[in-house]
């Protein structure tokens, strides 16, 4: 709260600093409700809903991922193991 002492003696600008207190009053309540209504309205549940689907579909593709890498080194380790053995029975081309 203002120091008394601070304040001006004449009514209107007394009026004139209410009035931006009041304006400035109002400009934070309607920031107030924004906020809430970004952090508790049903955008914020859709958005909420949407980042856990979108969450699972990564996890989905990173499991998936892993899957394809564990089927698919065999083969590739194969395929190493059969060039190295032509290189050595035919020699280098």
């Amino acid at each position: 709260m203002a120091d008394t002492d601070a304040l001006p003696d004449d009514v209107p600008t007394l009026n004139a600093m209410i009035a931006r207190q009041q304006a400035e009053i109002a400009h934070l309540q309607l920031w107030i409700a924004k906020l809430r209504r970004q952090r508790f309205g049903r955008r914020s549940e859709r958005t909420g809903k949407r980042l856990g689907q979108l969450e699972l579909h990564l996890e989905e593709l990173e499991t998936g991922a892993a899957e394809l890498d564990a089927r698919t080194e065999p083969v590739t380790v194969r395929c190493l193991e059969f060039c190295k053995s032509q290189t050595t029975r035919s020699g280098p081309r």
